[in-house]
């Protein structure tokens, strides 16, 4: 075995390790740069670990898509130890060990789906499939369904939403680019139609600023700062505008 290929296992190991330690807390990815610094790993291994979690995602949604739920969850598994941080695996190992709950009527595998989701909403506290997954499981098993977000009889990323990262196995990062993330994480929520509405979430008045930053995935303060300036600078235009909008938007 080469030194490259020591120093992935010892990568993996030490991640591991921490993680099970840590148990519902997950490495953050400025901690799992500092472990891949510390053992010298190259940009060259860290290439090779991201394109390997990459093929494991991949297949793992493949798997779910079709109910495959076993090997769906052997595929998970293995993204999970290799970014232990990864609500998308982490997600698609709840589904999958919710699912073989549900056909086996086994209690030791509800209690893993518990974990996978918890640690989930510790990655991505926005996560909702994760919300409304977490609510499912804590029915018992007789409040288990068969509903599968990932079941469709196209590909998920159908109609030219193909994540770039299918397109290109070059990458000379440690972690996933921030734009590769967001469109991995369009394959949990595909089948939800995005529309503008009035958000309920972080709220100042009728949720209108909120619900605009929602739908084009940017800070509401952003939103809100532009519609004072709009009411100070700009003949007040925003003001009857916000209560316009208030108006005609649906409420989420």
């Amino acid at each position: 075995m080469s030194e490259s290929e020591n120093n992935i296992k010892a990568y993996i190991q030490q991640v591991l390790k921490i993680q099970e330690e840590r148990s519902q807390n997950p490495l953050s990815e400025a901690e799992m740069h500092k472990i891949a610094e510390d053992l010298g790993l190259s940009p060259q291994d860290l290439a090779f670990i991201e394109n390997k979690y990459k093929d494991y995602l991949t297949r793992g949604l493949g798997y779910s898509r079709y109910e495959d739920w076993q090997s769906a969850a052997e595929e998970f598994k293995q993204a999970v130890s290799l970014k232990p941080n990864s609500a998308e695996a982490l997600y698609g190992l709840a589904l999958a060990y919710k699912h073989l709950a549900r056909q086996k009527r086994d209690k030791e595998l509800l209690n893993k789906a518990k974990h996978y989701v918890k640690r989930t909403l510790q990655v991505n506290p926005n996560h909702e499939l994760a919300y409304k997954l977490s609510a499912e499981l804590n029915k018992g098993l007789g409040g288990l369904t068969n509903t599968n977000p990932f079941s469709t009889t196209k590909p998920l990323w159908a109609n030219d939403r193909k994540p770039s990262w299918l397109h290109n196995d070059k990458s000379s990062l440690a972690g996933i680019r921030l734009d590769t993330l967001n469109e991995i994480n369009q394959l949990f929520t595909l089948q939800e139609e995005k529309r503008l509405a009035r958000s309920n979430r972080d709220r100042k008045i009728s949720g209108v600023c909120s619900g605009i930053a929602e739908y084009f995935g940017i800070d509401p303060t952003w939103i809100r700062i532009a519609f004072l300036i709009g009411a100070f600078f700009f003949g007040g235009i925003t003001i009857p505008l916000y209560i316009i909008l208030s108006f005609i938007l649906p409420k989420k």
